[in-house]
């Protein structure tokens, strides 16, 4: 019997989607102000593009900027339904 590592290997929907996978226009367009990743970050009041750049950004700045231009409450929230609603592009049959 497989072991559950050897079981996702090669499965594309397991392994770990980037940042601008996650803020794909569908998903920024449908619940934020914006219509893609770059618009939103463009319009920030701290200098992040994305990636690396958003690790600099204090969690206040993050938190405040998505609360004023989302309808989630906090930057970790934001990106948790992120996940999940890359996710539920991978795996039709998840509800969303």
């Amino acid at each position: 019997m497989l072991g559950g590592e050897d079981m996702m290997q090669g499965d594309a929907c397991f392994r770990e989607a980037s940042l601008k996978e996650l803020l794909n226009p569908d998903f920024i367009s449908e619940y934020t102000d914006f219509a893609t990743a770059e618009e939103m970050f463009s319009h920030a009041d701290f200098p992040a593009r994305g990636g690396k750049d958003i690790e600099q950004v204090s969690r206040e700045r993050l938190d405040r900027f998505v609360q004023e231009h989302s309808e989630f409450s906090s930057w970790d929230e934001l990106v948790a339904n992120a996940k999940y609603y890359h996710l539920s592009t991978q795996l039709p049959d998840l509800p969303y």
